[in-house]
């Protein structure tokens, strides 16, 4: 159902796709961005609560913020996706809109954020799980690890979980792909523009 050469083109490391059984299929992928994690950080808050740059993002929504120490901060927040979806899956189950939800967890101390990501559409059908997190590279603190690791479970889709499977999969090389291309640009205009001493803040805006 995926390509993992044409995936692991786009990153530095070759993509995983591992079949546990029947219709659930986990995948692991890395990229490191010679960039320090800040920066990393910036580009990223810019994509929330919706930019152009990504038509697919229609909506995100905070429902919790809290600093858990003076290092760490936390945000819940849900995040809504709009794709072209197969005419069936909206006249069959009345989806339009795929709504996750988004645990964020930033340490500025350890220079790390985690996102973890579950689905909350048709739940009962269809269980998709996501942590992605960015932070500082051991072997160069001035350079970023991306590191994105997951699972897809089609648990009853009217038969058509196959179809369903390698849709998703493909939507989802897509997103990877955006929003690889995306950092990269933001990275390189953000050479280009002024800054402020001391740089960006590390600090996430609740979006």
């Amino acid at each position: 159902g995926i390509n993992a050469e044409y995936m692991g083109s786009l990153f530095t490391s070759p993509l995983s796709v591992s079949q546990i059984h029947t219709h659930m299929v986990s995948f692991h992928l890395k990229h490191l961005y010679p960039h320090p994690f800040e920066a990393l950080l910036h580009v990223y808050q810019r994509r929330f609560p919706t930019t152009d740059q990504l038509p697919h993002l229609r909506d995100c929504c905070v429902v919790a913020d809290d600093l858990l120490d003076e290092h760490r901060r936390q945000i819940i927040r849900h995040v809504t996706l709009h794709y072209d979806l197969p005419e069936w899956v909206p006249q069959w189950t009345g989806l339009t809109d795929m709504v996750f939800t988004q645990t964020l967890l930033l340490n500025t101390k350890e220079r790390s954020l985690c996102i973890e990501s579950s689905n909350e559409f048709l739940n009962t059908r269809v269980h998709a799980y996501e942590r992605c997190c960015y932070r500082s590279a051991a072997a160069n603190p001035q350079h970023t690890l991306f590191e994105c690791t997951g699972s897809l479970h089609f648990v009853n889709f009217f038969g058509l979980e196959e179809v369903c499977e390698k849709w998703w999969l493909r939507r989802y090389i897509d997103a990877l792909f955006e929003g690889r291309a995306l950092d990269c640009k933001w990275l390189a205009e953000a050479q280009h523009e002024p800054h402020e001493e001391g740089g960006h803040s590390g600090t996430p805006t609740p979006t």
